[in-house]
């Protein structure tokens, strides 16, 4: 997969979707020569292979949008804003390699853990925003009132309600979700 394009001077109109960002955290990376890998076995920092992986699904998933890239320099560092289109309701079972329930999860009617059949699938709960740059900015955050089902907008003193439509933005940079209970 190519990766994504996330310079600074893109069209506007570029949407990422969340899915892409997960297949691409997939993807095998060949580190850079400044980034190598130490072997003990040679003695050598060499360009190895990383691969990232989510091994097991836990009751809170919180997925970091990765919205500055660095130059080399402090000040030479690029915000990214992007969309990543993000859903309400997420399924992670393609990207989970160990299906099993946390241990939080069991109650003492399980007696399969889970089954292969069944998804895993997360309610989006929360975004932490950034606005500005690098060195600079402001935060807000989008909160889902589980008894209630609606959004509210939390900016520093101001709280106010919003529809669920407005919470996906060029803005979001952490995403919080809950593990749906069956």
């Amino acid at each position: 997969m190519k990766p994504l394009d996330f310079r600074k001077d893109q069209k506007p109109e570029v949407t990422h979707s969340l899915g892409d960002c997960l297949r691409l955290f997939e993807e095998p990376e060949i580190l850079e020569e400044d980034n190598a890998w130490y072997c003990s076995a040679c003695k050598n920092h060499v360009r190895a292979t990383k691969k990232m992986s989510l091994y097991k699904s836990s009751q809170y998933l919180l997925l970091h949008l990765k919205r500055f890239k660095s130059g080399g320099h402090i000040l030479s560092k690029q915000k990214n804003s992007a969309l990543v289109d993000f859903p309400h309701e997420l399924d992670m079972t393609p990207y989970v390699l160990h299906k099993e329930k946390p241990n939080e999860f069991l109650n003492e009617t399980d007696t399969k853990i889970h089954t292969e059949d069944e998804k895993i699938i997360y309610e989006l709960v929360a975004i932490s925003n950034h606005y500005g740059e690098m060195g600079f900015g402001h935060y807000t955050a989008y909160v889902k009132n589980m008894h209630t089902e609606k959004w509210y907008c939390c900016d520093d003193s101001s709280v106010r309600e919003i529809s669920p439509d407005g919470v996906v933005t060029k803005a979001a940079y952490v995403l919080f979700y809950k593990r749906k209970e069956k």
